[in-house]
């Protein structure tokens, strides 16, 4: 069964497309799928989101920054497929709805992180999903539940994570921090089918797309011994390697 996909509904010329819609698709995807089955879908019938976007229609007032799009739509599809969905789309990727609508390197500041900085573009989140977190066109990727504990005052959550073994061997984790104003610290651990824990070891892939754009990386790390890794402000991480 296909459907579409568009959380964020216009109001006027106004959708709610300020920084603080980011927390709340993880919560709107899970109630989506839930509601399909509750409503009667087989649990053999595939689910399948057919087009989507965060609006229905071009961008408005608000400050999504360099990367609240791409967080969004990292957000959608990791919980889409670990809460058991088959296939998701979106439209075309260059000018899709509500991918990039009026974001130019020069417009307002949804269109980067102040007047004239660089804007988000669908490839950015295009990319991280399919060949930074996944490996793409290689075999199944597996995809695991995951979670982080990191509450705000508003009893939001800060960090979401997605966690994938990848056709090579490698684990994948997709880390999102919703936290615009500050990095926030991670321990990562990850338990097996024993319970027993496990994290990076030898290199490890790190790639980092930041609110802050002169944080971005691209590199080659050594896995930290302790599991810690800092996530800088509104960020999408990936971070893949060998577990211990």
């Amino acid at each position: 069964m296909s459907f579409e996909h568009y959380p964020f509904m216009i109001n006027g010329f106004n959708p709610p497309n300020d920084w603080a819609t980011l927390y709340m698709e993880p919560g709107i995807m899970k109630h989506v799928l839930h509601m399909w089955r509750e409503d009667g879908v087989p649990a053999d019938v595939p689910l399948i989101i057919s087009e989507s976007g965060i609006t229905a229609g071009s961008s408005g007032p608000g400050y999504l920054g360099v990367t609240g799009k791409a967080i969004w739509e990292c957000d959608a599809f990791g919980t889409f497929f670990e809460y058991g969905g088959t296939a998701f789309y979106r439209p075309a990727i260059n000018n899709g709805a509500g991918g990039d609508g009026n974001l130019g390197p020069s417009s307002g500041p949804d269109g980067g992180g102040a007047y004239g900085t660089p804007a988000y573009t669908p490839y950015s989140s295009a990319h991280l999903i399919n060949f930074e977190w996944l490996q793409h066109g290689a075999g199944a990727n597996k995809i695991f539940p995951a979670s982080a504990d990191l509450k705000d005052a508003a009893a939001r959550t800060v960090v979401t994570s997605y966690a994938v073994k990848r056709p090579d061997g490698n684990w994948s984790l997709m880390l999102i921090n919703h936290d615009l104003n500050a990095p926030q610290p991670v321990h990562i651990v990850i338990d097996d089918a024993k319970h027993v824990s496990h994290s990076f070891v030898g290199s490890v892939a790190l790639v980092q797309y930041c609110n802050t754009s002169a944080e971005d990386k691209n590199i080659t790390i050594a896995a930290t011994p302790d599991g810690m890794y800092t996530l800088p402000a509104g960020s999408i991480t990936v971070i893949r390697g060998k577990l211990r």
